[in-house]
């Protein structure tokens, strides 16, 4: 899937969640799936692309929001 962002978008596996290339404009995770894009100008995250769920992964136990 391409979105207008000049990349390509993946889905994000589905540990907790389906698996998703849905991209959730915001500056914080609300655990719905996919991709978190933070839009919002001023923000210290301004810009930051992250996986949308605050889930820890099985192997590190760091929340998925975080990478």
């Amino acid at each position: 899937m391409r979105g207008g962002y000049g990349f390509r978008i993946m889905a994000v596996p589905p540990e907790h969640m389906n698996a998703s290339a849905e991209v959730r404009y915001s500056t914080a995770a609300d655990d719905s799936g996919g991709w978190l894009y933070d839009a919002t100008r001023g923000d210290k995250d301004f810009g930051r692309v992250s996986v949308n769920c605050t889930h820890a992964d099985k192997g590190s136990r760091t929340p998925w929001s975080t990478y």
